[in-house]
């Protein structure tokens, strides 16, 4: 008799099956992609804009937005940022808390305006959208943190440098998005079938 593959335990299947599993899979995501760190200028390189940014794509304004926000939450209670940042202290002692607030907001962007388009233009101008949401949340905190620079300063700082490393994402966020229309309709049909609770 052949032997039947363990039967998954009924709350991870409905987790699963529920309206919370692309938010949550793309939390996931970008606490993973924060991990890899690079500090060249004020803010650190990180993957997880990238991310951010095809949260909005993939999974839409409202789920991409609450992944974020969740993402945000588990930073309170658990070592998600950055190099094991944590907490609400973090966010305010970081020249990046700014930036990472305003995810939630990029996300929504982004899936406000491509709308499951499946245009590559389309999508690249969503993220941009995006982009500039998050560079101008972003540089407002990071202004009021400097406390004594210049705006040009405050721009050389967190805006300047990063320009030619977030065309980069955005291109790669846009030309993923549009290049997997299996995938895509996957999160599109899923989306369709969850149940809105658990």
């Amino acid at each position: 008799m052949p032997l039947l593959p363990p039967k998954r335990p009924e709350i991870l299947d409905r987790l699963l099956r529920s309206y919370w599993a692309d938010p949550l899979f793309f939390a996931l995501l970008t606490a993973i992609s924060a991990q890899a760190t690079y500090r060249v200028f004020e803010i650190p390189f990180t993957l997880q804009t990238l991310v951010v940014y095809s949260a909005g794509l993939w999974i839409g304004a409202k789920k991409g937005s609450l992944s974020q926000l969740i993402y945000l939450l588990a930073g309170m209670l658990l070592p998600v940022f950055a190099a094991g940042g944590i907490g609400l202290q973090y966010l305010y002692d970081q020249p990046s808390g700014g930036f990472l607030a305003a995810f939630p907001l990029v996300a929504w962007t982004i899936g406000a305006i491509n709308k499951r388009h499946r245009s590559w233009l389309r999508a690249w101008l969503a993220v941009q959208a995006g982009s500039l949401v998050l560079f101008a949340i972003g540089l407002t905190r990071l202004y009021y943190y400097a406390g004594d620079w210049t705006v040009l300063q405050v721009l050389e700082a967190g805006w300047f440098g990063y320009l030619p490393v977030d065309q980069l994402k955005i291109l790669l966020a846009s030309s993923i998005y549009v290049s997997f229309p299996r995938i895509r309709k996957n999160f599109e049909n899923s989306s369709a079938e969850k149940v809105d609770t658990l």
